[in-house]
């Protein structure tokens, strides 16, 4: 399985496979980061046709403790294909770089 990712540093296909592989090395760069909690809490979705939905999904990720805890806020878009009840990612679009993200927000040090 591969699907279309893009955001603001351009397009490219992304591997099932490697995708998951990846998920490991990043669950490690949060924890370095103090990475306490990744909540969604907006979900906007929108039917194309019987196989194809349109998500627009928000996720605030939660970095460190109270009084020095950091919120960073994200946009994300999906489109998904349907079928058999199973939803596949076709297409996902960040809107804005994660780790850019996290720089302009104080959680990881800028580039020198």
């Amino acid at each position: 399985d591969s699907f279309m990712f893009a955001g603001p540093n351009g397009v490219r296909v992304a591997e099932k496979q490697a995708e998951l592989a990846a998920l490991s090395k990043g669950q490690e760069l949060l924890k370095t980061l103090d990475h306490r909690a990744t909540k969604l809490v907006s979900l906007n979705e929108t039917k194309l046709d019987e196989h194809y939905a349109m998500v627009r999904v928000r996720f605030v990720w939660h970095f460190g403790k109270a009084p020095a805890s950091i919120d960073v806020d994200l946009d994300s878009t999906f489109i998904l294909h349907i079928k058999d009840g199973v939803a596949r990612i076709v297409f996902q679009h960040e809107h804005e770089d994660f780790q850019q993200a996290l720089r302009t927000r104080g959680v990881l040090p800028a580039k020198a």
